[in-house]
């Protein structure tokens, strides 16, 4: 392209003087020059004018040439871009119906781990007095997402805004630990008939 810009220019600047010397050669001294060139002359300088004209109009749609086929690729390259970027926010989208779907049954995965969790923001079910030598543990999940807790080294997964009991639970020592919030084992005792509530809520 500049070597194009610097062909134009030169064969502009070539022009010009071409037509500008007679007027200057006659406006020396206010009277005309002498006419010692022939008609033949006159007729040379105007063909090699026109071959420069021609020449500069070659060189003029050359250069408007490369500037369209440099706008064409730029334009197919950012497309090749937005594209790029559709295919990588699709891919997304399908990770996120799939967790989605993965959360959708996670009340059956947690059923393998102690009994079935009650439905979100439903009463706490009622549940059979135990024997004097067992007690409760009652579960609270005050976050938005599943949290799983482990009780006795048994995991249990609670839901969003869901109370869980976890009964019988032998009376005496026993420990629980919610993944992901505290680093170790927590030890309690559990009396007899107890219920033992363990709260859990996302820092403030």
């Amino acid at each position: 392209m500049s070597c194009n810009w610097k062909v134009l220019c030169s064969s502009v600047l070539l022009c010009s003087l071409l037509l500008t010397m007679p007027s200057q050669a006659g406006s020396a001294g206010g009277v005309p020059p002498p006419n010692p060139a022939s008609a033949e002359a006159v007729a040379k300088q105007l063909d090699a004018l026109k071959k420069a004209l021609a020449e500069i109009e070659r060189d003029l749609k050359q250069a408007l040439g490369h500037l369209e086929r440099d706008v064409e690729l730029g334009t197919q390259n950012t497309q090749r871009e937005i594209d790029d970027l559709k295919k990588q926010v699709g891919k997304l989208q399908q990770e996120v119906e799939a967790l989605t779907k993965r959360l959708a049954v996670a009340p059956n995965v947690a059923s393998l781990y102690g009994p079935p969790p009650a439905a979100t923001g439903a009463s706490p079910p009622s549940v059979a007095p135990a024997p004097s030598s067992t007690g409760r543990v009652q579960l609270v999940n005050g976050y938005t997402e599943v949290m799983t807790i482990l009780v006795n080294n048994q995991s249990y997964m609670v839901m969003p805004g869901e109370t869980r009991i976890i009964s019988p639970v032998p009376t005496g020592t026993f420990t629980y630990q919610v993944l992901g919030v505290q680093p170790q084992l927590q030890t309690r005792t559990l009396a007899a008939n107890e219920t033992f509530t363990i709260t859990i809520q996302p820092p403030r």
